[in-house]
C-alpha cells in the first residue's frame, strides 16, 4: 500500500524546546556559506538525535543540490543540520525542494526555519516543517500551526517551492509547484517575532516516541534541495 502524503506545517513557535549548536565544518551551497552541525556524539534536540557534519549526512552533490540524509552508522541514526552564520532579518526565505520530500517515512521530519538559540520571543523560530507527527492547532494551542498535504514530486514534475514572508507583525506562507499555488497562510498577531540572533537553518530528523529511536522503515531517509533563495524586504 502507497504511503499518504506527509502534512506540511506551517508553525510560528509560540513554545520549543532549547537544542544545542555545534559545527565545525561549512560548506558552500545556494551562494552562501553554511555551518554544518555536529553534536559530537551526543544526543540533542530535535528528537534527541545525533547530528553529523559527515559528508554523508550533508553534502552538496555533483549537480549543486543540497542532500540532507538520515543514516544508521554504527548503530546509531544519525541526522543532518546546517545553519547561516548570522541573521537574515525580515524578507522572503524560500527554499527549492527536488526530492519527494511529501513521502517521507511518518516519523522523519524536514526542517525549514528560523530559530534563535537565545529564548526569547520563543525563540523567534518560523517554520516549514515535512511531516505526518503534528497536532491540529485546536489540540496544540502552544502553536500557530496551519497544514496541508504535500504533493508528489518526480523526476518530471515541477519541484515543489515552499517559502514564508516575514515582515512585521505578520507571516505569509506558500506552497508552489511552477505557476500553480498548492496553498497559502497568513498569521498576524502581536506574537509574531522581530529580527534579533535567529539563524535561517535546514535540518532532517527523526520525530521519536514510545522508545521509537530510529526510521520506522529502517531504512534511513534522504532529501534534495536544489536552492534557497532570501529576499529582503527592506
Amino acid at each position: 500500500m502507497a504511503a499518504s502524503p506527509a502534512v506540511v506545517h506551517l508553525i510560528l513557535a509560540l513554545f520549543t524546546t532549547l537544542f544545542t549548536s555545534g559545527s565545525s565544518i561549512q560548506i558552500e551551497w545556494a551562494g552562501r556559506t553554511w555551518n554544518v552541525r555536529d553534536t559530537k556524539g551526543t544526543l540533542s534536540g530535535p528528537g534527541p538525535n545525533y547530528f553529523s557534519d559527515s559528508p554523508e549526512h550533508v553534502t552538496v552533490d555533483s549537480r549543486g543540490n543540497l542532500r540532507l540524509q538520515v543514516t544508521n552508522t554504527s548503530g546509531k541514526w544519525v541526522c543532518g543540520e546546517l545553519s547561516l552564520p548570522r541573521s537574515l532579518g525580515y524578507g522572503t526565505y524560500e527554499w527549492t525542494v527536488t526530492s519527494d520530500a511529501g513521502y517521507l517515512e511518518n516519523n522523519v521530519i524536514l526542517g525549514l526555519f528560523t530559530y534563535a538559540m537565545n529564548p526569547e520571543q520563543n525563540h523567534r523560530e518560523i517554520d516549514i516543517e515535512f511531516g505526518r507527527f503534528g497536532l491540529s492547532p485546536a489540540r496544540d494551542p502552544t502553536n500557530a500551526q496551519f497544514r496541508w498535504y504535500a504533493p508528489p514530486v518526480s523526476a518530471s514534475s515541477p519541484p515543489l517551492v515552499v517559502s514564508f514572508t516575514w515582515t512585521p507583525g505578520r507571516i505569509d506562507w506558500e506552497a508552489r509547484q511552477a505557476e500553480l499555488l498548492l496553498s497559502s497562510k497568513t498569521y498576524a498577531a502581536g506574537d509574531v517575532p522581530t529580527p534579533g540572533p535567529e539563524l535561517t537553518v535546514i535540518n532532517l530528523w527523526v520525530y521519536k516516541s514510545r522508545g521509537i529511536t530510529g526510521p520506522i522503515n529502517g531504512k534511513g531517509a534522504t532529501v534534495y534541495l536544489s536552492d534557497f533563495i532570501f529576499t529582503p524586504c527592506y
